[in-house]
């Protein structure tokens, strides 16, 4: 029988906010199913979505089955934790919280 890829629905999101889990994201993956992955980082004046070359990168990483990522933009290297659901600064040691967002 094939993977069991019914995905319990998230929390509905509040008013202008869209959805978004990554446990259960996480746990559907690691069931053998498929799904495009979008992130976010929460910046100083609210979430944003990372640059389309970052976005990339980030969502076959995590597609892949990484536990974490190490890139490089705007001339500083990042490491993304994927289990912790944070980036880091490698130079500045600065974290900002990342979230895995769904349509």
């Amino acid at each position: 029988m094939g993977a069991n890829c019914a995905q319990p629905a998230p929390p509905s999101p509040g008013p202008g906010e869209k959805r978004y889990s990554h446990l259960v994201e996480h746990e559907f993956l690691e069931r053998g199913c498929s799904g495009h992955a979008a992130f976010e980082i929460e910046l100083d004046h609210g979430w944003a979505a990372f640059d389309p070359t970052s976005a990339r990168m980030l969502a076959d990483a995590y597609i892949n089955g990484h536990d974490e990522i190490e890139y490089s933009a705007r001339r500083q290297v990042y490491v993304v934790d994927f289990h912790k659901m944070l980036q880091v600064n490698t130079k500045t040691g600065r974290s900002r919280r990342i979230r895995r967002i769904t349509d």
